[in-house]
């Protein structure tokens, strides 16, 4: 079993959908391996079950993760539901990856 997914530079992935569990909540961001001069630029997304995707708004901004290890931001203000968005971008002339995953939300209770 591999755990997290390995991304190409210049690739927008968002994780999944999910309800949200309380009016703020911490997320985190893995990130096990990159290339060098590889980046990851995360945003914690919000919306209603009602709205297009493409109507979802930024919550939170984890910046530009440049190292490996577990990055977090705290998000408040959510609507029904969040997703995760990821950016990966090279500094560098070629092809490039990092391998990351997307962890449990720790909530804040309502």
């Amino acid at each position: 079993m591999i755990i997290g997914e390995s991304i190409a530079t210049e690739t927008t992935t968002f994780s999944p959908w999910f309800e949200r569990q309380g009016d703020a909540g911490t997320f985190f961001i893995q990130i096990m391996q990159r290339m060098p001069d590889c980046d990851v630029v995360g945003t914690v997304q919000t919306k209603n079950k009602e709205d297009a995707d493409s109507a979802a708004t930024s919550a939170g901004s984890f910046g530009t993760l440049s190292t490996t290890g577990t990055h977090s931001v705290r998000a408040t203000s959510l609507k029904e539901l969040v997703r995760i968005r990821m950016v990966v971008a090279d500094g560098s002339e070629g092809e490039s990856w990092v391998h990351l995953r997307v962890m449990p939300p720790s909530w804040e209770t309502n």
